[in-house]
């Protein structure tokens, strides 16, 4: 499915300007508190970085998807458009799930073990958002599983490094060579036995998998919580999107970014060769308070996710 391309590719000097600055700054994170460690603890930091500075004041720009700025989606050609949500339909939607027995006993089980997961567990910590994650993905599966049709999740979906995503703008020229796990990736199949054991069996390939699925969509996860809020992580999930769409050679692809509290929904497009993606100004909060008033919230969650995974409806968003 991927092309081996060369590595060496040339880029502005003012990207490379920024790229080194961008790694300046990454190598100044890793060495806060230096005077803690010895030699050989500090010696793989360095020279990582240096490595990597060599290679951007050379001219190669290989990137994993944590370390894709908006600035290298912007030279790389790739577009941002706003997503709009259509509320009062999908409140119409959220109502018309509770008349599904299956789905409101799924949902409702969710729930409670939501709640537990707040009463009894630290939400300081990065794994207790990321069990939130995985309840409400898993979640999703038993909704969207039939006796026709099941689902699969695939955590931590690696995209090899010597058959990463190429991607490049096609007037300024300015390449991107992507790779690194897409967080998760979510795979709607048609449930015979020869299918569950390509998409469940250890060490089937991503091109098997990616063929044997009906319908895709992905999760990426912010995997530390900032001040500027969960979309800060959205040039990850952007560039994780643009190597599932490349890899699958979709012309679409849906995605979602959460920490586990607050959730965004996003779509991918290409079109004439431009990558445009679409993304709502505004996320779901998934909070501690929201989640003690109603389940109201998570029932959003749950059904876009279903939407986005198995689209239903034509009128739910707009994108300009």
């Amino acid at each position: 499915m991927f092309k081996e391309i060369d590595h060496r590719r040339k880029c502005s000097p003012q990207s490379r300007v920024w790229m080194a600055l961008n790694r300046l700054d990454a190598l100044k994170d890793d060495l806060d508190g230096i005077e803690k460690r010895n030699e050989a603890q500090v010696q793989p930091f360095v020279s990582d970085h240096v490595l990597a500075l060599e290679g951007i004041l050379e001219g190669n720009i290989d990137l994993t998807f944590s370390e894709v700025s908006e600035q290298d989606l912007k030279a790389a050609g790739v577009i941002w458009k706003p997503l709009t949500i259509n509320y009062a339909k999908l409140s119409e939607l959220t109502e018309a799930l509770k008349t599904n027995a299956e789905a409101e006993t799924i949902v409702l089980d969710l729930y409670s073990r939501v709640k537990k997961i707040y009463a009894h567990i630290n939400i300081a910590y990065e794994r207790a958002f990321r069990m939130i994650i995985d309840a409400v993905l898993f979640a999703l599966v038993e909704i969207m599983s039939t006796t026709e049709r099941s689902v699969a999740i695939y955590p931590d979906m690696k995209i090899d490094p010597g058959a990463g995503v190429h991607i490049v703008d096609p007037v300024s020229e300015y390449k991107l060579w992507l790779s690194g796990s897409i967080d998760y990736a979510i795979f709607e199949y048609e449930n015979t036995e020869d299918n569950r054991a390509t998409m469940l069996y250890p060490g089937v390939g991503n091109f098997h998998t990616v063929n044997t699925a009906t319908r895709q969509m992905y999760v990426c996860e912010a995997k530390h919580q900032k001040e500027d809020g969960v979309g800060s992580y959205s040039p990850e999930a952007v560039s994780q999107a643009i190597a599932a769409l490349k890899n699958a050679g979709l012309s679409e692809v849906r995605f979602c970014l959460s920490d586990g509290e607050k959730w965004k929904f996003y779509i991918l497009k290409e079109q004439n060769e431009t990558l445009t993606y679409y993304e709502p100004l505004m996320g779901i909060a998934l909070s501690r308070e929201s989640i003690e008033r109603s389940d109201k919230e998570l029932r959003v969650i749950l059904l876009l996710l279903c939407e986005w995974l198995k689209p239903t409806v034509t009128d739910l968003y707009s994108a300009e």
